[in-house]
């Protein structure tokens, strides 16, 4: 749980504040929780989420596409026709890698903060459980590939 906390405290994921800062107007009070979870090779994990369904969105693009499977299928078969390679990973850590649509904070930091504990944190970043955060992602992404020189298929525009 303290390398989590760390390791975003280190991606500049939080701003913190006295314990007795209130943000002005728009901003909204979240909560965070950490939640644990066993992977499928007994890998433990841990995640720190923001409360999401505590803050309105209704003024926030949320929608996130995701590749169709046809798509998937059918780069399978052209790469094979045409003998490439294909290459696939994992990025982790994602959703820190792009700046919060919404305005939130945390009243009071707690215990797993250190020196932090009883502060206001204001979440710089997104993080699992923030209603943008796929969107924000995604979107970040497609652009991160267009300027690389890449572009979309009309047929799906997640490939």
């Amino acid at each position: 749980m303290k390398a989590k906390i760390d390791m975003l405290m280190k991606l500049d994921c939080f701003a913190f504040k006295s314990e007795k800062y209130h943000p002005g107007d728009g901003w909204q009070k979240t909560a965070l929780h950490m939640v644990f979870d066993a992977k499928h090779d007994l890998r433990m994990k841990a995640r720190l989420v923001a409360g999401g369904h505590l803050v309105h969105v209704m003024d926030t693009p949320v929608y996130s596409s995701t590749v169709k499977n046809v798509s998937i299928q059918l780069l399978h078969v052209i790469s094979h026709k045409d003998k490439l390679d294909q290459l696939c990973g994992d990025i982790r850590n994602v959703f820190p890698n792009v700046y919060a649509n919404e305005k939130v904070f945390v009243a009071r930091a707690g215990p797993e903060f250190g020196e932090h504990k009883g502060k206001c944190i204001m979440i710089r970043k997104e993080l699992h459980g923030l209603c943008s955060s796929s969107e924000k992602w995604r979107s970040h992404l497609a652009d991160t590939f267009l300027s690389f020189g890449f572009t979309q298929t009309r047929f799906d525009n997640d490939v």
